[in-house]
C-alpha cells in the first residue's frame, strides 16, 4: 500500500511541473500572492519537519559509526545542508550573470541541477510513505507547493526553453527518483546527507522565489503560509 501511495504522490509532484503553468494564467497580483504562500509553506516544512528529522538521523548515524575514525561525523548532515544551500545559490548566480537560451551550456547545467534536486525529492517519497500516510501527505503537499515556486522561478528565468522541454524533464526526474527509491533503499549514512542537502536546497530555492530581483515578494502571504503550515505540522 505504501508503494502505491508513494507512486500517487510522485505523479502528483510531476504533475505540478507539467501543469504548474496554469497558475500563470491568473492575475499578476494573485499569482504573486500564491507563490509567496507556497514559499512560506516550503520554508516552514524545512524548519519544523526536515531539520528535526535531520537531527534525529544525525544521532542515528553517530551511533552507527561509534568507534570509527571519521572526519567531523557530528556535522555530516549539517554540512550537506550547507552544501545544498551553497550549490543552488551558485546556480542562481550563474543565471543572473548570464541569461540563458536552450542551446546555452549554462541553461543545460541549471536544468540538470534542478533535475537532480527533483529526483532527490522524488526519492524521499518512498521513505516518507514508509512512515505512514500522514507523513507522506505532509511531505507531498509541502513539496508540491515548493515545486510551484520552482516552476515559477524557472519559467521567469528561462521562458520558452523551459516551457518546451525543461518542465517535462523535471517531471520525469521526480518519477525516476521515486523508482530508484523503491528499488534501492539507502543506508543511514547516505540518508542523513540526502536529507541535509534537500533542506538546504529547499530553503535557498524558496527564498529565491520569494525575493525576486523585481522585489515582488509579498510578506503577509509568505508569513501566513509559513505560520499556518508550521501550526499544522505541530498539531499533526
Amino acid at each position: 500500500m505504501s508503494g502505491l501511495l508513494a507512486l500517487a504522490a510522485a505523479i502528483l509532484l510531476a504533475g505540478v511541473y507539467v501543469l504548474g503553468g496554469r497558475l500563470h494564467l491568473a492575475g499578476a497580483a494573485s499569482r504573486r500572492d500564491w507563490i509567496s504562500v507556497a514559499a512560506g509553506v516550503s520554508v516552514a516544512y524545512v524548519f519544523i519537519d526536515i531539520l528535526p528529522d535531520l537531527g534525529a538521523r544525525q544521532q542515528s548515524y553517530l551511533a552507527a559509526v561509534v568507534g570509527r575514525e571519521l572526519l567531523f561525523p557530528g556535522y555530516r548532515g549539517y554540512l550537506a545542508a550547507l552544501l545544498g544551500f551553497v550549490a543552488y545559490y551558485g546556480f542562481e548566480k550563474m543565471v543572473v550573470t548570464s541569461r540563458t537560451s536552450e542551446g546555452n551550456p549554462l541553461y543545460r547545467l541549471h536544468l540538470a541541477g534542478f533535475a537532480l534536486y527533483s529526483a532527490l525529492i522524488g526519492y524521499l517519497l518512498v521513505e516518507r510513505a514508509g512512515k505512514g500516510p500522514l507523513s507522506l501527505w505532509l511531505y507531498t503537499s509541502a513539496m508540491a507547493l515548493h515545486f510551484l515556486v520552482t516552476d515559477h522561478s524557472l519559467l521567469r528565468e528561462h521562458g520558452a526553453p523551459y516551457l518546451g522541454v525543461g518542465r517535462w524533464l523535471l517531471a520525469g526526474a521526480v518519477l525516476l527518483g521515486w523508482a530508484v527509491g523503491l528499488a534501492w533503499p539507502l543506508p543511514v549514512s547516505v540518508m542523513v546527507v540526502l536529507f541535509g542537502f534537500i533542506a538546504g536546497g529547499v530553503v535557498i530555492n524558496s527564498v529565491k522565489g520569494e525575493l525576486p530581483e523585481e522585489g515582488e515578494g509579498r510578506f503577509w502571504p509568505f508569513a501566513l503560509g509559513a505560520g499556518g503550515y508550521a501550526l499544522l505540522l505541530m498539531l499533526s
